[in-house]
């Protein structure tokens, strides 16, 4: 799973590669991850959840319309982003 910046998101028009801040859990069985700091206030976070099977990770892209690029090469893309 990992969070990154609403705000950050939303000025850099979409790009996951900039807005990412952490790696919030990496391989875990777990359902439920407390989230940890509340944002600033004016701020927010957004989370995004990948699966895994025993071939390795899914997508954090969405099916269907809408979505501008790829959320999956973006988040790679970031420093931050879950190894």
């Amino acid at each position: 799973m990992v969070r990154g910046s609403l705000t950050i998101l939303r000025d850099t028009g979409g790009d996951f590669t900039a807005a990412v801040d952490s790696c919030v859990v990496n391989d875990t069985t777990a359902t439920t991850w407390p989230h940890g700091a509340a944002p600033a206030p004016g701020a927010g976070f957004w989370y995004l959840v990948r699966a895994e099977r025993g071939t390795g990770p899914l997508t954090y892209d969405a099916p269907g319309g809408g979505q501008v690029g790829s959320r999956d090469a973006e988040i790679d893309a970031s420093p931050n982003a879950c190894p």
